[in-house]
Formats: C-alpha cells, sequence, structure tokens
C-alpha cells in the first residue's frame, strides 16, 4: 500500500472535550499491528466553559456552524493528502461532523465527500440531550452556542440530522448535493446523558456498546468492547469489503433492488422530544422492522410510497391548536384517497386529554372517508407501544398475508393472536 493510499482516521471529540479524549483509543491502535498503518488525525476545536478562571471576555465560543466550517478547512489542508478517509466521533463531534456535510452538501461539494468512507459516532445526541439542562444552563449561561444545540428542541439540530438521512444515509449516488457515506452509530448501555433513543436517532445502523457516556470511548484493554468493535470497522473499511450503506428504495421495473413487502410510515411530532413517548415510539420502529417490513419515521423519506402510514400526535396539540392537526389529519385522509383506499390509516392522540382529541379527529374526517381508518385516545406510554404495535402487525396480515419473496408472515414478525379483529372499516 502507498503512503497516499493509508487509510487516514479522523477523530472529532465532544462537549467541554478536547483530543485527549481518544487517548484510550490511539494507544490501542498504537500497539496493534493491524492498525499501525492507519494515520491519525484528531481534530480539535474550543468549547470551554466561559466561566471558568481563564475564560476571556475578548474572546467568544464558536457555534456548531463555525467549527463544522473549521472542520471543513482542517480535512481540506491537514488531511489534504489522503483520498481515504473515517472520521470517528464522540458526543457533540457527531453533530459537528453532521452540520459539516450538511454545509459541504449545501455548497455543492458533495462529490467532494466521496473521500470519506465511514462515519462511526459514540454517544451523539442525535435528538438532543436534556439531563442536567438547568445545571447547564446555570453554569454556562443562556447564550452558550453550544449548549443551546444540545437541547433536545433544537430546530437547527433536527434539520441538520433529517438532511443527513435524506442525502448522505439514504441516497444511492453521489451528485452535488447529496453523497452516500456508511454511518455506524453506537449508544452506551449506561448512558444518562444521551439516552438510546437519542443516541441511534433515524440511522439504519446502530447498536449499543457497554459503558456510560464517557468509559464508551475509554477502552482499557485491546478487549474491550469499543476497541474491538471500532477495529473491526477500520479493518473492513481498509480492506474496502464493508457493504454499501442501508437504503430505502422502493423496486422499479427491470431493478434488482430488494423492496420491503410493506413499508409503515409513522410521523411524530416534535412536542414528544425527551419524553417516555419517544422511547416508545423508536423502540416500535426498530423492532417492528425486518428485511421484508420497513417501518420508517415519514419525515425522513419524504414522498416515499407507503402501504401504511400511522400518525402519533399529541393529544393536547390536537385539542389546542386545531388548524395544523386538522390539515395534517386531511392530508392523511388525500394519501389514502390517493393509494385508492388501500393504504391502512391509523392516528393516535397520546395523554390526558385523549378522548377529546380522538373525537374532533373523527369530526374533522370526511364522511364518505373509507378504507382503514384506525382512530384512538390513549393515556400512556404502555398503551401507545401495544396500540402501534398491533396496528402494524394487523397491516401485515391484511395487506400482505404472503410476503413478496415467497415467505410467510410468521416468520418475518412473531404475531400473537390477533386481539382487535379489526373490521374493514371501522372508526375504534
Amino acid at each position: 500500500m502507498s503512503e497516499q493510499d493509508r487509510l487516514a482516521v479522523v477523530f472529532v471529540h465532544g462537549f467541554a472535550s478536547n483530543a485527549k479524549t481518544w487517548d484510550s483509543f490511539t494507544n490501542q491502535m498504537s500497539l496493534d499491528d493491524d492498525l499501525k498503518s492507519m494515520e491519525i488525525f484528531p481534530f480539535e476545536y474550543s468549547t470551554q466553559i466561559p466561566r471558568a478562571p481563564l475564560w476571556r471576555p475578548d474572546r467568544s465560543l464558536p457555534t456548531l456552524s463555525t467549527i463544522a466550517d473549521s472542520l471543513q478547512t482542517y480535512l481540506d489542508v491537514e488531511v489534504a493528502g489522503h483520498p481515504r478517509l473515517v472520521i470517528v466521533c464522540h458526543s457533540m463531534g457527531g453533530l459537528v461532523v453532521q452540520r459539516y456535510l450538511q454545509r459541504m452538501l449545501h455548497q455543492g461539494r458533495g462529490l467532494e465527500l466521496q473521500r470519506i468512507h465511514r462515519i462511526i459516532l459514540f454517544a451523539t445526541p442525535n435528538a438532543g440531550s436534556d439531563f442536567a439542562r438547568k445545571l447547564r444552563k446555570d453554569l454556562l449561561g443562556s447564550a452558550h452556542p453550544q449548549e443551546r444545540d444540545l437541547r433536545t428542541l433544537s430546530e437547527e439540530i433536527r434539520d441538520t440530522h433529517t438532511a443527513v438521512i435524506r442525502d448522505v444515509v439514504h441516497t444511492p449516488t453521489a451528485e452535488s448535493g447529496k453523497c452516500p457515506i456508511r454511518f455506524d452509530v453506537f449508544a452506551g448501555t449506561d448512558d444518562k446523558i444521551v439516552p438510546r433513543a437519542s443516541a441511534q436517532g433515524t440511522f439504519p445502523t446502530v447498536g449499543a456498546l457497554p459503558g456510560d457516556h464517557f468509559s464508551i470511548i475509554r477502552p482499557t484493554s485491546a478487549n474491550h468492547r469499543s476497541y474491538t468493535t471500532l477495529r473491526q470497522l477500520l479493518l473492513e473499511t481498509a480492506a474496502d469489503s464493508d457493504p454499501p450503506p442501508n437504503r430505502l428504495r422502493r423496486s422499479r421495473p427491470g431493478s434488482s433492488s430488494v423492496t420491503p413487502s410493506t413499508v409503515i410510515v409513522s410521523e411524530f411530532r416534535a412536542d414528544f422530544h425527551g419524553t417516555d413517548w419517544e422511547n416508545v415510539y423508536h423502540d416500535v420502529l426498530k423492532q417492528q422492522s425486518s428485511e421484508s417490513v420497513s417501518v420508517v419515521d415519514g419525515c425522513f423519506y419524504p414522498g416515499i410510497a407507503a402501504d401504511v402510514i400511522i400518525s402519533v400526535r399529541s393529544a393536547e396539540s390536537i385539542t389546542q391548536d386545531h388548524p395544523p392537526a386538522e390539515r395534517a389529519v386531511l392530508r392523511i385522509y388525500a394519501e389514502s384517497t390517493l393509494s385508492g383506499k388501500r393504504m391502512l390509516v391509523g392516528i393516535c392522540a397520546v395523554g390526558a386529554c385523549h378522548e377529546d382529541a380522538k373525537r374532533l379527529v373523527i369530526q374533522w374526517l370526511p364522511v364518505e372517508a373509507e378504507g382503514s381508518f384506525y382512530i384512538e385516545g390513549i393515556p400512556d406510554t404502555d398503551d401507545l407501544y401495544v396500540i402501534i404495535t398491533k396496528w402494524i402487525q394487523n397491516a401485515i396480515r391484511r395487506n400482505s398475508p404472503r410476503m413478496r419473496d415467497g415467505s410467510r408472515i410468521e416468520r418475518v414478525l412473531d404475531l400473537a393472536p390477533d386481539p382487535y379483529e379489526i373490521p374493514e372499516r371501522k372508526l375504534l
């Protein structure tokens, strides 16, 4: 292997940290004969606490976009001689890299991103982190630009994550505004700072590793699972043996791509972020997906042709903010109509005023509404998990009695006896 072809590994640290946070990884790599040929580049940026004794009032902390631009310059200059990169991130470092990708694509530089062969995220708050939010605010001040982007309801972070899922993770080819890159995303099993649902986000290739928010990136030996996982991914990339990024695509005539038998699109509202409902929602999406059934969040797959749509909404938002909620229900009705009324629709209102919300949704639906409209109001997280799971299972039974690949549905899901026996047309 020539010097120019050596794989470069760029490490990006997180909030209130520095390049030394990677010493446990890089020390193990320096002792590993199989990884010695890889060159390590630790990217560093300012993220100190402003009220510390050495804080200077004549300086400001960079925003996430400024750090992303700094990373762009670093990769363009310091790592310019390496055509094959892997970027490894911890915590907020993963948000920095996603903002970098978004800004590069916005500049029409998608083809330049092809040298990034893989991005690995450890405990990145893809949906924000509410841990010690008040303490963070009191300590750092409400104007701290990086603390703002760590909050669970940060619109900028959600928009960035959505763009990366759409234009990087699930895009088939590279062009000026798109570039497929493989993401491998890991949560810490004991991490209270970034819960699993936030760490895994809506990425298709996810996992969990032992440790809390900090120990997950501090392997104590060559046998530590965080190190063995990173080692395997680096070796796969160096050998160009890793599979292409997972993409959800609808097959076309003459296409050899595998199409899920049933695509179930669930819509999630922003007012669930940081609640127990969010974890339940992501659990359902993950546990009910398989090779033949894809359960995805419609926010990240605009325009996808779906067999089923399930909309999960806060009962409070339905009862207190009528116009947008009514428009959303009518849009779902229109989608069902365009599908020839074959699409199953489930609308679920969660919260204390669930019965009032259910009555409103039924009123909003046109009297001529046909097809399968399941409307339910439920009070808590347990009911949310049960009802979404059962709607999905009923949809698979009715829409795909035999999967398109010839297998039986029982091989895809371990289905219990149908507890609902929902008829063809009914408002629950």
